[in-house]
């Protein structure tokens, strides 16, 4: 068994259980999804399903059929959530899990036909353990998976890492300045986690290849990105604990974050948290949540918004933590000329509110932080 098997912190976390009755047949527990969008509901629905299911049957292996029939994914979280799910259900409870689903794919959840959700559609053993070893690891053609222990996120292992996905990315005819930037945007977000938790981190890259987009000649990649850490820390724990309870006092810029923290609580409220006012204060240039970074900040966050304003479809793109969602708009993802990024149209950070547009809620509660981005890049002209 895999060590650090932090995906039951999802289970934990959502342990909602109902009276709803446990559909069994020819001895499997039966999910129906009568949905035909697959989305953080459907996830919500699945976990409380599962919960009922272990407090009904406990210490039971009962196996497990999700019958999801044809679907459409809102988006490529959605359906690694549910790769989190079965992977959680077989390693650690010791289910037999299928799933069965016909799924209609589009640019940002091109993914799903590489997913290793489609070795589960059978009962044969040996397709569960190849499940188990495509879910930490995969390079394949259209697909990069890696499920990195907190060892690996060491900085040594890290540029080894890094070197395996600019590999994986030079197959595809993308600008090169293009694929710098995404290569360093995604070293950036393991190096986050790594500096914030000590738990395992799963990297997800997908290409979808040979779309067209509207008013705009040429062909083009999405670049489907996913990053997600379940851990007892959320985004912003680390920066908020530094801002209101360590001494910032000789660090000016910390200080003035303090000062908008100050302004933004009076008007915290079910819609404007706490929590998405230190979600957004982890973007803030040369601020960082390290101990070891606190006179110089991090700047790691800033290349990924900087990144994202220049190539990411801005609809698709969000950060989710705790209970608490953060997107990300083109319009709003502009920093002003003393690098405060306020998402809002003022640019101002300090003593103005965010659009109301970009924070909002979780149908599930992610422990830890998941990041769901997707960059439309052209192809290269060739020569």
């Amino acid at each position: 068994m895999i060590k650090d098997m932090n995906e039951e912190l999802l289970l934990q976390y959502n342990k909602v259980t109902n009276n709803t009755k446990i559909s069994i047949y020819n001895g499997c527990a039966i999910y129906k999804n009568n949905a035909r969008v697959f989305d953080g509901n459907v996830i919500r629905d699945i976990l409380s399903f599962v919960s009922t299911l272990h407090s009904k049957y406990r210490n039971i292996n009962i196996p497990i059929s999700f019958e999801l029939g044809s679907i459409i994914f809102k988006d490529k979280l959605t359906y690694i959530f549910l790769e989190s799910i079965c992977f959680l259900l077989i390693e650690y409870y010791n289910h037999n899990v299928y799933v069965k689903f016909l799924a209609e794919p589009n640019i940002f959840t091109n993914g799903i036909n590489s997913s290793p959700l489609l070795l589960l559609t059978t009962n044969e053993k040996k397709h569960r353990e190849k499940f188990i070893c495509k879910y930490t690891f995969d390079i394949y053609k259209d697909h990069y998976r890696r499920l990195l222990s907190s060892e690996d996120m060491k900085n040594e292992k890290l540029s080894i890492i890094m070197d395996e996905i600019v590999f994986f990315l030079n197959h595809f005819e993308v600008d090169d300045q293009y694929l710098d930037d995404i290569c360093e945007v995604i070293i950036e977000l393991i190096g986050n986690v790594s500096e914030h938790t000590n738990a395992n981190c799963l990297i997800d890259i997908d290409i979808a290849d040979s779309y067209n987009k509207r008013n705009e000649p040429g062909r083009f990649y999405g670049i489907n990105l996913n990053i997600v850490n379940f851990s007892e820390c959320l985004f912003g724990d680390l920066i908020r604990e530094r801002i209101l309870h360590d001494d910032i006092s000789e660090f000016s810029r910390y200080q003035l974050v303090r000062n908008a923290y100050d302004y933004h609580k009076g008007y915290f409220s079910e819609s404007y948290t706490e929590n998405d006012f230190f979600n957004i204060v982890a973007f803030q240039h040369k601020i960082s949540g390290n101990t070891a970074k606190v006179s110089t900040g991090g700047t790691g966050l800033t290349k990924l918004i900087c990144s994202l304003e220049k190539c990411s479809d801005s609809h698709n793109c969000y950060l989710i933590s705790g209970d608490r969602a953060l997107w990300f708009f083109h319009e709003l993802l502009e920093y002003n000329r003393d690098n405060w990024i306020g998402f809002n149209q003022e640019k101002d950070f300090i003593t103005h509110l965010p659009e109301m547009k970009t924070v909002g809620s979780n149908t599930i509660f992610m422990p830890g932080t998941a990041f769901n981005l997707n960059f439309v890049m052209k192809r290269r002209e060739s020569n």
